[in-house]
């Protein structure tokens, strides 16, 4: 191998290396823990294409990176995602604050919305910062219905909004919030939280 290829398969085998460790530590632990991208594969194919020997087996850089498997196997999901929130299907954009909260909220046609939680920063105050997540909604009668996507499929967090008449507000008037830790995130906004469309 030459001076050029070295640096690229080096570098390239230790992302590799991470990528194997957070597979077998997920599948150790049963947790999730992320894969970088199959940079390391990428690596290794680069590095072998400037080796007259290794040139037409480069691809092998990719194939032993788990990262590149992920991917592949991710991509359909990634692509449906991009899909459903597009913004051709952008049904309603609301927003609102608090003192101590901040919140976005975007609901997509037909039943999904994505929403932003973010905590004002308060001095000497540690904890999470911002929280993104999703689940589906219904809309009956001027009410709002969001349900999440948690792990508690059983009691899955939901807030109702209500519109308030002849206005372009929303106020949450029931919301299974439980006050979290100083660590954990709220999923939805707590009850009397008001929302305007933007």
């Amino acid at each position: 191998m030459t001076t050029i290829v070295l640096p690229f398969v080096v570098i390239g085998a230790v992302f590799v290396f991470l990528n194997w460790s957070c597979l077998i530590t997920s599948l150790a632990t049963k947790k999730h823990h992320s894969m970088v991208p199959p940079l390391g594969g990428l690596l290794i194919l680069i590095g072998l294409l400037f080796d007259p020997q290794w040139r037409l087996k480069a691809w092998v850089g990719l194939v032993v990176d788990p990262g590149f498997w992920a991917m592949i196997i991710g991509l359909p999901w990634i692509i449906f995602q991009l899909r459903r929130s597009s913004e051709s299907r952008l049904e309603l954009r609301l927003s609102g604050q608090s003192e101590q909260l901040e919140v976005q909220l975007r609901l997509f046609r037909p039943d999904y919305y994505e929403i932003k939680l973010t905590r004002i920063p308060v001095s000497n105050r540690l904890g999470w910062q911002s929280l993104c997540s999703l689940g589906t909604w219904i809309q009956h009668d001027g009410r709002i219905e969001l349900v999440s996507h948690t792990n508690k499929p059983d009691m899955p967090s939901r807030a109702v909004l209500v519109r308030s008449l002849d206005s372009l507000e929303y106020s949450v008037t029931e919301s299974t919030l439980i006050l979290p830790g100083p660590n954990e995130a709220p999923e939805l906004p707590p009850v009397s939280f008001h929302f305007k469309i933007e």
